[in-house]
């Protein structure tokens, strides 16, 4: 298994294919998909189908532990992607959430910069 923490599967994917000096064009080209493919699971606008686990670990030039990492990662994403509420402003959280999962570290701490600032000046108001 990697050393590091990973926030994301997309982080996950970027870091390893990096560390073993490929790029998003090769890993594609392996797979025979487009390199744009790549970007979006990098990214997190697109997931891994399961049954292509085993071909994109082997793409990536993943070890057992790195490829065990990553079905972990999906798993505990398809958990959270498959919650979907009866109440809609609980459903609308939930894809907000899941969205927040799939953005870098730097970006959701912004946001939250924002939201701070937001919720203050609304405080401010009142």
């Amino acid at each position: 298994m990697t050393q590091n923490n990973h926030d994301s599967i997309g982080d996950f994917l970027k870091i390893i294919r990096i560390r073993n000096r490929k790029s998003a064009k090769e890993i594609a080209k392996g797979l025979g998909i487009q390199p744009t493919a790549v970007s979006n699971w990098e990214t997190g606008r697109n997931s891994i189908s399961a049954d292509r686990v085993d071909e994109v670990a082997k793409a990536y030039g993943m070890t057992g532990g790195e490829k065990d990492k990553l079905l972990e990662l999906m798993d505990v994403q398809s958990k959270t992607f498959n919650f979907s509420p009866s109440n809609p402003e609980l459903l609308l959280e939930s894809q907000i959430l899941c969205v927040w999962m799939t953005l870098p570290k730097n970006s959701r701490e912004r946001i939250s910069r924002m939201m701070k600032a937001y919720e203050t000046s609304l405080e401010e108001n009142e």
